[in-house]
């Protein structure tokens, strides 16, 4: 093997997304500005990482938050018109080579409106993705094998005026989502399809425009 590129590896502006494959082998991060992704394999005895070839990838915009879907098949990129923080996102997918880290549009694929804000979240099996929206969250379901996106019905899903930064549960039962402008907290169960249900006595009273959630 060739010697590990040791970085740092330059970003371009804003750098924001970044996911790391289910196989722990390959991270893929949002170039910010710079309307790219680059996909880095990763060390497993240093955890250094290493441009793959071809990289970084075009998203013919600004790239957000990333998701891996289906399992690993699919990386979907959000992304943006510009930094108007008005803007709503569309959602790239493409397909990922898990051997050598390639990232490949598929053929006749198009990005998907989903007029969301940069806060993508999606569920541990990769096949459902949620979307914070000025109408609320919606969810689609990812296709194992396009990676298209379709939603659910139901969706999109009362969250408030101003859905932030959602969190899944570690059973990937519930899903909570906080809406900043009514300071609330809004709880969901997730279905057998990844619909959402509210939960009993949702929405929540939180602090003071609750932004960002976790779950242990």
């Amino acid at each position: 093997a060739g010697p590990v590129d040791p970085g740092p590896h330059p970003l371009g502006r804003g750098p924001h997304g970044f996911a790391v494959a289910p196989s722990g082998k390959f991270v893929v991060v949002a170039k910010g500005d710079a309307g790219s992704v680059s996909v880095f394999s990763i060390a497993a005895s240093t955890g250094a990482l290493t441009p793959v070839p071809g990289s970084p990838f075009a998203t013919g915009g600004l790239a957000g938050r990333i998701n891996f879907g289906a399992g690993g098949r699919f990386v979907h990129v959000e992304r943006f018109p510009s930094r108007d923080l008005e803007a709503r996102s569309s959602i790239l997918p493409y397909r990922f080579n898990s051997t050598t880290g390639e990232l490949v549009q598929p053929a006749g694929s198009a990005p998907f409106e989903v007029q969301g804000y940069d806060r993508s979240i999606a569920n541990a099996a990769g096949t459902v993705l949620y979307v914070p929206r000025p109408d609320g969250v919606g969810a689609y379901a990812i296709d194992p094998n396009t990676g298209n996106l379709t939603a659910l019905p139901g969706s999109p899903y009362a969250a408030g005026s101003d859905p932030a930064v959602a969190t899944i549960d570690s059973t990937g039962r519930y899903l909570y989502m906080p809406d900043c402008a009514g300071n609330a907290l809004y709880g969901y169960s997730i279905g057998a399809i990844g619909a959402l249900t509210p939960l009993p006595g949702s929405p929540f009273v939180a602090a003071t425009c609750p932004y960002w959630t976790a779950s242990n």
